[in-house]
This record gives structure tokens, sequence and C-alpha cells, in this order.
């Protein structure tokens, strides 16, 4: 019965209007009005690790700035209907961006200047219980705050 909702979710914020209230009414971030929404294109989401597993990063979403020309960010959707809180979701979420970002190196989607886009990481959740998962992957790694190793840690952070 889950994978019946998800697939019919997944449907749902595939329509280019919702997705863009979605954004629009819920990402509290200055960006959001520079995107120019008429030309949002719907990237493929089925990634394979190097090991051949099957990686299902939900809804990616390449969105077009207005200014400057060819400046893009992808928004990676995640739908997560679960029952319960996922606690390492900061880890999921940074899997699905590194393979996000092979898939666009590979693609030669890069920035203007040859780097990668920017990614915008967003959880869609309805369990029962209130999200309470860390948000970001430094919040999973055991490190005293006074350390010089931070600087060498991944950080990513959704929404």
């Amino acid at each position: 019965m889950e994978q019946k909702h998800d697939r019919s979710y997944h449907r749902l914020f595939s329509e280019p209007e919702l997705l863009k209230d979605l954004i629009c009414n819920f990402v509290d971030e200055p960006w959001v009005t520079e995107v120019d929404f008429s030309r949002m294109e719907r990237i493929n989401a089925k990634f394979h690790s190097e090991a051949l597993e099957r990686r299902d990063g939900d809804i990616i979403v390449r969105l077009p700035f207005k200014q400057p020309p060819g400046q893009d960010i992808y928004l990676l959707l995640l739908l997560e209907f679960q029952s319960t809180v996922d606690p390492w979701m900061a880890l999921r979420f940074g899997s699905y961006v590194h393979l996000l970002y092979k898939q666009l190196r590979t693609e030669k989607r890069l920035a203007p200047d040859g780097r990668l886009p920017p990614v915008f990481p967003l959880l869609l959740y309805n369990g029962g219980s209130q999200w309470k998962a860390a948000t970001d992957l430094k919040s999973l790694i055991s490190l005293p705050d006074n350390t010089s190793l931070w600087r060498y840690q991944p950080s990513m952070r959704y929404i």
C-alpha cells in the first residue's frame, strides 16, 4: 500500500505548477525569486552506484535562474512517506547529491564556469511523528567542537 501512495505523490509532485507552488510557498530563500519556472526541466532520478545498486532519488528538477543566463540550480526532492524518522537522512542526502554530481559531470551539465552547479536538497515527510533527525551531515560526525579536523569533514544541509 505504501508504494502505491509513493507513486501517487511522486506523480503529483512531478506537475510543474505544484512543484513551483511548493518551492515558492515553503522555501524561504532569496534565490527562489530568481528562478525562471517556465524553463524548469525534470532530470532522470534513477542512479546506480559503482556497485550497480539502484538508488531512486525521487524528483530532480533543473531550475534555471533568470540571470545570469546558463546558471542553474538543481532541486533534489525526496518524498518520504515512511512511518518513522530516518536519523541518517543527512547521510542519505549526501549520497544522492554525490551521485547527482557524478551524473551531471558525465552529462557535461556543468555551470558556465565549468564547475558543478548548486543543489538544493528538500525533504517532504508525512510520517506520524515530528521530524527530529539531524538536517546537516556534520551533526552525524563525532568530533569535538574545537578540533581543527572540522575543516576536512563534509558539510551538507537539507531543508
